[in-house]
């Protein structure tokens, strides 16, 4: 196995004494978080026998002190300890571990960080990784005899991860091994491992569990995934976790989960038509926001970037951008992004003789893999746990999605199309208009206009796919500066 290199070990000297702090942090008394109620799983299970035990885990070998991700108090939002706002930008993963050399899964991390994502999906295993050995001819086992070697280098990815300031958001087992048709686990197997899991990442600052993988309840004849989720919890009872869902059901069948933590959607790759998909996104995402009891939602695959999924045609830069948008317009906490074939590392199945890294290297360049960061940066540059999605601002205009929070108005013009605002919400007496260019994160100052009334905007440029704007509408009593960096 490869060392940990020299610049590694410098900062887990320095950083030692801070992980115990930041490991399981009190929770704040004014945050919500995940529930510590246990159910009957976790008085039928013992903990694992001193055979099972694991190993002293690996230091966290983080240059950067990540805080502990949180609930927001009105239970719509990510934040941290301090109080802080936390945008989902996730970047898709899912055979990283599998397929990754540790010099590799450094260079695509470190790309991934530099384009400002803040959390990694990272499945731990994944579709073909028990039968086919990783990278370094290690196989991960099997339950309760699990292979030292390969989850030493899944440490490493998950450490080299948080070092760059990310937050891993773990994937202990994709759907087709957790109650899918490759099924590993009894149920008392699989909570034993959720436990196992928990507590081999338990010093790890800011990690974030997600159990499953498109497959649904009907595919777990066992409840095998809602035990993974139940054994993480009786050892980690703060930190998050939640369900990968398949298409747009919520959470299906796990909604009312004592265990869950926020929701996940995907409305997925096959809307071929940009109204369509507009329909799709809005609709589900609106149905979520008002469904009980209120969670924090994250369009986890909205349309990868260059994947075909039988349109005839590969969705380009201009239309997975346009997804996410709507995604977060329409409510959204955030969202993951997915390239294709970086997804899966190029190619689909094990670990061919002819791998070539020169493939997955060029994929880190996709367009919109380098303009997401505008979204996040754009949320954040106004108040950001009051937003609401609110499309009767816009009334329901196909490919416009509109938001509103303490101060502003949003409304995203999919193509740049012309549009009416109502801009009763705002109370100030005037209003200042800017133009926001997601495809390289400027901003245009527009025009005022009075408040209490609709106005008509027409975006710059013609109306075209790729020439899509955000106006924000600020009340401009309140001085907010200029939309998205700073």
């Amino acid at each position: 196995m490869t060392p940990l290199r020299l610049g590694r070990l410098l900062p887990i000297i320095l950083t030692l004494a801070l992980l115990s702090c930041h490991a399981n942090p009190p929770h704040p008394a004014s945050m919500t978080t995940g529930s510590t109620n246990r159910d009957s799983l976790e008085t039928k299970h013992p903990t694992p026998t001193p055979d099972q035990a694991l190993p002293s885990p690996t230091p966290a070998a983080t240059a950067t002190t990540l805080q502990e991700l949180y609930i927001s108090p009105n239970r719509r939002y990510f934040m941290y300890a301090d109080g802080t706002p936390f945008f989902w930008l996730s970047d898709t993963q899912w055979d990283i571990v599998h397929k990754a050399t540790r010099e590799q899964a450094d260079e695509v991390l470190a790309d991934r960080q530099r384009k400002g994502f803040t959390a990694i999906q990272i499945p731990l295993l994944f579709h073909w990784s028990v039968s086919s050995a990783n990278r370094y001819g290690d196989l991960p086992g099997k339950p309760d005899h699990w292979n030292e070697a390969y989850w030493q280098h899944a440490d490493y990815i998950i450490d080299a991860t948080i070092a760059l300031g990310m937050h891993p958001a773990i994937f202990p087992a994709w759907g087709n091994l957790s109650g899918g048709e490759d099924n590993l686990f009894t149920p008392e197997q699989a909570y034993r491992y959720g436990q196992w899991v928990a507590r081999r990442y338990q010093t790890r600052p800011a990690v974030v569990f997600i159990v499953g993988g498109d497959r649904t309840p009907a595919k777990d004849c066992c409840g095998i995934t809602a035990a993974i989720a139940k054994g993480i919890k009786s050892v980690s009872p703060n930190r998050l976790v939640s369900f990968h869902s398949w298409y747009v059901s919520r959470n299906e069948g796990h909604a009312n989960a004592r265990w869950l933590d926020f929701s996940i959607f995907q409305t997925s790759h096959n809307q071929c038509d940009d109204g369509r998909e507009f329909t799709n996104i809005t609709t589900n995402l609106l149905k979520d926001w008002h469904a009980t009891p209120k969670r924090p939602v994250i369009d986890m695959e909205p349309r990868y970037e260059h994947i075909d999924s039988g349109c005839g045609f590969k969705f380009n830069a201009a239309q997975t951008r346009a997804s996410a948008y709507w995604a977060v317009f329409a409510g959204s906490a955030g969202m993951g992004y997915g390239q294709h074939p970086l997804w899966y590392w190029g190619q689909w199945g094990d670990n061919q003789p002819d791998f070539d890294f020169n493939r997955i290297r060029k994929h880190l360049a996709a367009t919109f893999a380098a303009q997401a960061h505008h979204l996040k940066d754009l949320m954040l540059s106004r108040p950001y746990f009051s937003r609401v999605p609110d499309p009767v601002l816009v009334d329901n205009a196909i490919g416009v999605g509109a938001t509103r929070g303490d101060g502003y108005l949003m409304a995203y013009a999919g193509h740049g199309q012309t549009f009416q605002l109502d801009a009763r919400h705002l109370t100030g007496k005037t209003l200042r208009a800017w133009w926001f260019n997601p495809r390289d994160g400027s901003a245009i100052q527009g025009d005022t206009y009075q408040g209490g009334a609709t106005h008509t905007f027409d975006p710059p440029g013609s109306e075209a796919s790729g020439n899509d704007w955000v106006l924000v509408l600020d009340d401009q009593a309140r001085g907010y500066g200029r939309p998205g960096r700073q």
